[in-house]
């Protein structure tokens, strides 16, 4: 694909939302590589994660603070 700019400013333009487009591309990398390598662990290391308070279902998700965890950094 070329692209043909008429000035510095148009350039400039193109290139901040190629920078954007490549954010993104790169996020989304990192999300399926993550959820790919956690189908990838054994089912039991699994359970024990969500019994720790990882979600089951969004492979990353936030995790829930259990009454174990500890609340503060004292």
């Amino acid at each position: 694909m070329t692209v043909r700019v008429r000035s510095v400013e148009e350039a400039e333009l193109h290139v901040v939302s190629l920078i954007a487009r490549v954010d993104a591309l790169e996020k989304l990398y990192i999300d399926h590589e993550q959820r790919f390598d956690t189908l990838q662990t054994w089912w039991w290391k699994r359970v024990w994660f969500w019994i720790d308070g990882w979600p089951w279902h969004d492979l990353n998700g936030i995790q829930k603070q259990r009454f174990w965890h500890r609340r503060d950094s004292r």
